[in-house]
């Protein structure tokens, strides 16, 4: 080897391999000899009895679910004790918001009650709850939906994820009320105040109404929730035609146009989702 002569040249005395391994041994050229010398060891004798090779296909990557986090099962706990709680305390109230609900003259009726103390707190209990109940859906929802790469998780994005649905909910309450703040100044006219408490008893029944269906749709798997679901769809669309029913009748009765109740719709909902959904991730939206 030209390495071998240059460096006895320059005075250096080169080991054979025989003086360093031993006797019989040489130098080898760099490849493993998996016949004669050497032997290939079998899947069994490295990994143990009944082991195989795999077809070497990537993983699928399991991804994160918001709703396995302990935060969203202490919070539904906490919602749930208290929807207890105000079924037993104002059973006398559940009833009463709920007479006569599709009577056209129901709404003024529960405004003027809505401002007894009694009353008031039970809508603040029930509007308290119902928000709780619509991070969590907006955290159900976003289950398998999110990307899943380490910049989101990384951070421990998952475990909070019930906080970061509430404030997004808080944030659309604030746009609701800021609304109609700005529509009673511009107008100056009082009866902004009188749609925005309509528009909260509407709430306070679509929670008493719908919370033990959320419930069960929050705990259940993949398989049982279709069938929830579809129920929850329908006396959610209940609810849907209450809101839209009180919201057409208190423009009507105030002999506003039809049309600026299109425009309050759209600005009181299509608006705050369709900028939600261009926050959300393309595969989420």
């Amino acid at each position: 080897m030209s390495w071998i002569k240059q460096y006895s040249e320059a005075g250096y005395r080169v080991a054979r391999a025989e003086e360093i391994f031993g006797r019989g041994s040489s130098l080898s050229d760099g490849c493993p000899q998996l016949e004669g010398a050497y032997r290939e060891a079998s899947i069994v004798e490295q990994f143990g009895y009944g082991s195989e090779l795999g077809d070497g296909g990537l993983m699928e990557v399991v991804a994160p679910r918001f709703s396995d986090e302990p935060l969203f099962h202490l919070t539904l706990v906490v919602t749930l004790v208290a929807y207890l709680y105000m079924l037993v305390r104002s059973r006398k109230f559940i009833s009463t918001i709920y007479t006569n609900v599709w009577g056209n003259s129901s709404e003024a009726r529960m405004v003027a009650q809505g401002g007894e103390l009694p009353l008031q707190r039970f809508k603040q209990v029930s509007t308290a709850i119902g928000l709780l109940m619509v991070s969590l859906v907006g955290v159900r929802l976003a289950d398998g939906h999110l990307s899943t790469d380490v910049q989101l998780f990384g951070y421990n994005v998952a475990g909070y994820a019930p906080l970061i649905s509430l404030i997004f909910v808080g944030v659309y309450v604030a746009w609701y009320y800021a609304m109609h703040e700005v529509a009673e100044w511009l107008t100056n006219d009082s009866s902004m105040q009188l749609l925005s408490s309509v528009v909260h008893m509407d709430f306070v029944r679509g929670v008493v109404l719908l919370y033990p269906l959320v419930a069960v749709w929050l705990l259940a798997d993949g398989g049982s929730s279709q069938w929830v679901s579809v129920v929850l769809i329908v006396f959610a669309a209940l609810v849907l035609l209450l809101y839209l029913k009180d919201t057409f009748l208190f423009f009507v009765t105030k002999k506003i146009s039809i049309l600026y109740w299109i425009l309050y719709l759209c600005t009181a909902i299509l608006l705050p989702l369709s900028f939600l959904l261009r926050l959300l991730p393309s595969q989420f939206a």
